[in-house]
C-alpha cells in the first residue's frame, strides 16, 4: 500500500468534493481517499500504479477539477513594464497546456503550472521572444 497527496484546482463545491471522494473510494485498488475541499488536496491510499492512474484520470475528468503535477518558477530579466508583465501573464494563460501563470513584476519571476514538458518548453519559448524578456537559466 502506498499513499500520495495530489494538489488540485477547480474544486469549487463542498458537495462535489464529497462526491469525488466517494467515487474515488469505489475505484478498484483504491484503499482510501480523502478530498480536502479547503486546500484542494486529495489524499489517496492505493495498491498499485494502475489503480493510482485510474484515480488520477477520474479526477482530471471530474467537472472542472485538474491535478497540478508540474509547477516551476522561472527567473527572468528584461521585464521592465507592469503593463507588459500583465500582457505576458495573460498571453501565457492562453497557451494550450498551461494551467496557471503568475508573473511577478517586482522580482521578474514567472510561476507556471503546466501539463507536460512540451507545453512548458512552448511557454519558455514564448517568454524568450516576448519583447526584451529572457529567462535566466
Amino acid at each position: 500500500m502506498a499513499k500520495i497527496i495530489l494538489k488540485t484546482k477547480g474544486l469549487d463545491c463542498p458537495n462535489c468534493a464529497k462526491k469525488l471522494e466517494e467515487d474515488l473510494k469505489k475505484i478498484d485498488g483504491i484503499k482510501d481517499a480523502n478530498v480536502i475541499f479547503v486546500t484542494g488536496n486529495i489524499e489517496i491510499e492505493y495498491e498499485n500504479i494502475v489503480s493510482l492512474n485510474k484515480a488520477k484520470d477520474y479526477i482530471n475528468h471530474f467537472e472542472e477539477v485538474k491535478i497540478i503535477e508540474n509547477k516551476i518558477t522561472l527567473k527572468t530579466k528584461g521585464l521592465d513594464c507592469p503593463n507588459c508583465a500583465k500582457k505576458l501573464e495573460d498571453d501565457l494563460k492562453n497557451l494550450d497546456g498551461i494551467q496557471n501563470v503568475n508573473v511577478i513584476f517586482m522580482t521578474g519571476n514567472i510561476e507556471i503550472e503546466y501539463e507536460n514538458k512540451n507545453r512548458l518548453n512552448k511557454a519558455k519559448d514564448y517568454i524568450n521572444h516576448f519583447e526584451e524578456v529572457k529567462i535566466i537559466e
